[in-house]
């Protein structure tokens, strides 16, 4: 069935042409759109994958920065002393080798400035 022939039977050439165009005028807009936005994000993406070893950069201006290697053995160890480790202390002056003591008293508290109240407890000696 020839279905120009029956369209003519109801519309004319001219009503034909600006049916068409009237349905194909959105499209060519959201066309025009869409070419806008890729042309776009490929030039972001160029400027994103340029880094040092791809330009005249230093590497310093680098954005992405290579992720860390993981440490064999799974989680990384926090620094300082590590559970089930014994600790490792200097060991004291003795006695004869000390010239001369100084008392260390606070006037207030170093948080709220508050008076202070002397403790009991002989004092610690480091």
């Amino acid at each position: 069935m020839d279905y120009e022939g029956n369209m003519a039977q109801w519309f004319s050439q001219e009503q034909v042409e600006k049916l068409i165009e009237a349905s194909v005028a959105p499209l060519r807009a959201k066309i025009t759109d869409l070419i806008g936005q890729v042309e776009r994000l490929e030039a972001e993406n160029t400027r994103l994958k340029k880094n040092s070893s791809t330009s005249s950069k230093p590497p310093s201006s680098d954005i992405v920065k290579p992720k860390k290697r993981p440490v064999k053995g799974g989680k990384k160890r926090k620094c300082g002393g590590q559970p089930g480790h014994a600790q490792h202390l200097r060991s004291p002056f003795p006695p004869e080798a000390v010239n001369e003591f100084l008392p260390y008293t606070f006037d207030c508290c170093p948080d709220c400035g508050g008076t202070l109240v002397p403790s009991r407890r002989v004092p610690e000696v480091l």
